[in-house]
């Protein structure tokens, strides 16, 4: 008799289905970590659609246009004089603190149609609440 035959048959035979219970529950598992690591991420284009494309600053044709676009995620102010217009961020809209916002003044020049990008810096105004401030802006 072998060490496996001396053992009761009870412990032999809840071993083998804790071993059987581990096995499939362990191949679950993996299962489910592959599908989760290395299918899900390619089925996500057919579950969110198409990432958006980038859009480039020329393709805004008037201030209004580029205020709808810009003022979705930020407070937007739009500028226009005789030959030019321009968008700024003025403060974020998505949430306290977000950098995701980049402070951006978008000048247009009307006759030949350039694009000058302002950075600014985010700051705190007086009340607390997160600004855009551009440089030159003596605010």
């Amino acid at each position: 008799m072998n060490d496996e035959q001396k053992r009761p048959m009870l412990v032999r035979i809840v071993t083998a289905k804790l071993t059987r219970g581990i096995t499939t529950w362990a191949l679950i598992t993996a299962a489910a970590l592959f599908f989760g690591f290395a299918i899900a991420p390619g089925l996500r284009h057919f579950i969110e659609g198409d990432p958006p494309q980038p859009i480039e600053w020329s393709e805004f044709k008037s201030a209004e246009q580029l205020n709808d676009f810009m003022s979705r995620e930020s407070g937007t102010r739009v500028r226009q004089g005789t030959d030019w217009w321009s968008v700024e961020v003025t403060r974020p809209v998505r949430g306290f603190g977000d950098d995701s916002v980049p402070c951006t003044r978008v000048l247009r020049t009307v006759a030949d149609g350039k694009t000058i990008l302002i950075d600014g810096d985010w700051r705190y105004d007086s009340d607390g609440f997160r600004v855009c401030r551009y440089p030159g802006d003596g605010r």
